[in-house]
């Protein structure tokens, strides 16, 4: 469901009165109203948007809603304590809504995977004061906005900082020049050639339109992940497209702007003490550059000959250069998100810090570009595609990004906490099961990233985390996407920054960088087989020599390990991961996967025959790597797959003295499927799995079964199961097939 709730607000009981919200409020709400757009829209007007009815209305627009759009046309004010939407109950001691609860309902009542845009055209009185009947307090300004985070939450408003909104006339009716802009972006003037009116698309039709009048220029704030639609079936309006050329300005005029805007940020970038700049300095200074570094983009990709005129240059130089002074960031500074408290490590690309957040309190990372490269376009765009890589993959051993900053450049993602597994040593102290559980951790994780066509091509002990649960269990998590390669990306590698280090890139990425096969899966596996080797030994592999490594490693694994099956698998897994040529080396993380769990299963059961409750025992524990005992019974039990998404049942359908029949029931979360197109893509995911199962059918009779509406559900038999080590091998490789055709999907 689409929602929107629109508030406008003209009378105040104890503000003076403004022109224009109302009719700004009930133009939008028809826009938005219409079969174009299908939201289901409440709109609030003057004595109906007071405190309490707006709070409740917006936990309503946001409540069970795919898309939720917030607009508000009205007085924004400013207190010692927090900014506030003023409401129509104002008063001096109860503003109105705090911007800061809006950005925290959207947080925690908003759905997950839904999208959510704030608008505000409440900077009417820009650097203005606003005045009550009794005092004059301050307005709202563009640095006072939140920050909504998470994919699909944008906030648009309607000026920066120093500005006045401008007002227009529409057929003898006060409009806010942005929210008639707006309007006629959604009417058609921002519709692409497909008939759909997007967000940015929006927001580039509304900062053309403004810049046109030299003096406003609109503020976006957020993350979005592809298009997010308005209106469909629009039909265009006037010649306008989306990122066109903007209007020209001759070299004179553009400078001219140019100093003006430069006058606006540097007073905010010349702090008047290091305290200040800390606690409060450094933050309205990113703030209120971000519109203006967006103006000077714009402007060049415009008219990239401007750069050759010599006083826009300077102009431009200065950009730069602030936009450069802007990324040093240190502990102790006060950003957008919270508190600098501490740095946790830096490497190739940036350096990463902890910080404290303003909304809860709670640690998050901020990995921030180095300053001394931002102009580095190339490696720039490196580090924007590690962070959308890690942003497309969902696995929950993968540190999980949250919103990308602009200004300074960077981006932030959750906090694990614990050592990388440099400093932790799998090797120094934990026993073979504990090695073997996180090097399955890994190969899975990569294998999910591999399904989605992302190779990381940098993994190595620092790039991967170690978590302690509160039982004591270790997990890993994989980070740091900075050389991951798209499989559908086309790119050039500098030598320098083209490979991590040296004791764990494949020589490929070392010798032949450009080329594509330092582009292939094999890449990730000649790192992992390096990672194996670190994790049994404490210490990193001599590079580029395989067979000097596995004589060492042999001689620590017969050292350590007291199963020599076990020393043997392992052994023969990093040689065939690291061969010198990446045509002979194994390229499917899959079968490292199922090689690792098999040697689990003869860690964990030496004794070759097993009665029906170690069997589904086995089997639950190889798929799920959990490590305690949840059956539901001695012949049924219920898991979580290792990513998380799916839930898994076995149970037992057949039992004989030394073999079996089970029944597997896979049921994958958010996978509703109804209509057409769905009912195309179940029969397409059941397709995948029969063709998975077709070389396991003659031998062990695998039959599927499913729904064929509604949320998806399928069940596989599998039969003459040999109730023994061999027999869990089998069914754990079948069930992880099927698992990877649905989650992969």
């Amino acid at each position: 469901m689409r929602k929107a709730l629109v508030i406008g607000i003209d009378n105040y009981n104890q503000l003076h009165p403004l022109n224009g919200c109302i009719n700004d409020a009930k133009r939008i709400s028809t826009l938005l109203s219409d079969t174009k757009s299908e939201f289901l829209v409440k709109t609030l007007i003057d004595s109906e948007a007071t405190r309490s009815t707006i709070k409740n209305q917006i936990r309503w627009c946001l409540e069970g809603a795919e898309f939720s759009i917030i607009y508000f046309a009205g007085h924004g004010v400013k207190t010692l304590v927090s900014t506030f939407i003023a409401t129509f109950d104002y008063t001096d001691d109860d503003e109105g809504v705090d911007v800061n609860w809006i950005q925290a309902a959207i947080s925690k009542i908003a759905e997950k995977g839904s999208s959510c845009i704030v608008i505000f055209d409440c900077c009417h009185s820009g650097g203005a004061d606003v005045r009550t009947e009794n005092k004059i307090i301050s307005p709202m300004l563009a640095e006072d906005l939140p920050q909504v985070t998470g994919a699909g939450r944008v906030l648009l408003a309607a000026c920066t900082t120093d500005q006045t909104a401008k007002e227009c006339e529409i057929d003898n009716e006060i409009h806010g020049l942005f929210t008639h802009h707006l309007c006629d972006a959604i009417s058609g003037f921002a519709a692409n050639a497909n008939r759909l009116v997007t967000v940015h698309a929006s927001y580039d039709y509304i900062a053309k339109k403004l810049e046109e009048s030299g003096k406003q220029i609109p503020v976006f704030k957020g993350d979005m992940e592809g298009q997010l639609i308005i209106a469909r079936d629009v039909s265009p309006l006037g010649t306008w497209q989306q990122r066109s050329e903007l209007s020209h300005f001759s070299p004179l005029e553009a400078t001219v702007r140019a100093e003006n805007l430069l006058s606006q940020i540097l007073p905010k970038v010349t702090p008047t003490s290091h305290a200040i700049w800390q606690k409060t300095g450094y933050k309205e200074a990113c703030q209120a550059f971000e519109p203006i570094g967006q103006w000077f983009n714009r402007r060049i990709e415009a008219q990239p000959d401007l750069k050759n005129h010599k006083e826009f240059k300077e102009k431009y130089s200065s950009c730069q250069q602030i936009f450069k002074s802007l990324g040093n960031v240190m502990p102790g500074m006060e950003i957008q998100q919270g508190c600098v408290e501490f740095q946790l490590g830096s490497g190739t690309f940036g350096t990463v810090f902890g910080i404290r957040t303003s909304e809860t309190a709670s640690r998050v990372c901020f990995k921030v570009y180095h300053a001394h490269d931002l102009f580095d376009l190339q490696k720039v765009g490196r580090f924007r595609r590690g962070y959308a890589a890690m942003k497309q993959l969902d696995h929950p051993q993968i540190v999980k990004v949250r919103e990308l900053s602009e200004i300074p450049l960077g981006f932030f993602m959750d906090y694990i906490e614990g050592a990388n597994s440099r400093e932790f040593n799998p090797g120094g102290s934990q026993e073979p099961e504990i090695i073997l559980d996180l090097l399955l951790e890994v190969a899975e994780t990569l294998q999910h990233a591999h399904t989605r066509g992302v190779i990381h091509r940098d993994v190595k002990p620092e790039n991967i985390l170690i978590r302690i649960s509160p039982e004591g269990l270790p997990s890993a998590f994989l980070t740091d996407f900075d050389l991951s390669w798209f499989s559908s990306a086309t790119q050039v590698t500098k030598l320098a920054e083209g490979f991590g280090s040296h004791f764990y890139a494949a020589p490929e990425q070392i010798n032949n960088p450009n080329t594509p096969v330092a582009h292939r899966a094999t890449v990730d596996t000649y790192s992992f087989g390096q990672l194996c080797f670190f994790f049994v030994t404490g210490r990193d592999p001599l590079a580029f020599n395989p067979e000097g490594n596995a004589i060492v490693l042999s001689q620590e694994l017969s050292r350590k390990w007291s199963d020599a099956t076990i020393a043997t698998e392992l052994a023969n897994l990093y040689r065939d991961c690291t061969h010198l040529s990446p045509d002979k080396r194994l390229a499917d993380f899959r079968e490292i996967c199922e090689r690792i769990a098999k040697m689990q299963i003869i860690l964990e059961s030496p004794d070759a025959a097993y009665d029906t409750a170690t069997f589904i025992e086995q089997a639950r524990f190889t798929l799920s790597g959990d490590v305690s005992t949840q059956n539901d019974s001695n012949i049924t039990c219920t898991f979580r797959s290792r990513s998380g998404r799916t839930e898994v049942s076995i149970r037992t359908i057949k039992d004989a003295p030394t073999s079996m029949g089970i029944e597997v029931t896979f049921r994958p979360d958010d996978l509703f499927m109804e209509g057409r197109t769905s009912q195309e893509a179940r029969i397409k995911i059941n397709s995948r799995i029969d063709y998975a199962l077709q070389e396991y059918a003659r031998k062990f009779d695998t039959i599927r079964s499913g729904a064929k509406s509604g949320a998806f559900e399928t069940s596989v038999k599998i039969d003459h199961l040999k109730k023994e080590r061999s027999g869990v091998i089998i069914a754990r490789e079948i069930i992880s097939k099927v698992l990877d055709q649905i989650e992969n999907v």
